[in-house]
């Protein structure tokens, strides 16, 4: 059942990427992990990162 429902969960991630050509994933665990960027929900003062690569960056808090 799990393979079955990662896949469920993945669908509509999929299909987006489909429609921009990309390739599907088929699993919803790589879909929340593929990405080009990692934004940190925090400010750098309270979680400091040395060394972070070029594509990590902090957002700050979101106070919404």
């Amino acid at each position: 059942m799990r393979p079955l429902a990662f896949r469920l969960f993945a669908k509509s991630i999929d299909d987006l990427r489909h429609q921009y050509g990309l390739p599907r994933l088929r699993d919803f665990r790589k879909c929340y992990t593929a990405g080009d960027a990692c934004a940190y929900l925090d400010c750098p003062e309270l979680m400091p990162l040395p060394n972070i690569p070029k594509r990590h960056f902090f957002l700050g808090p979101l106070t919404w």
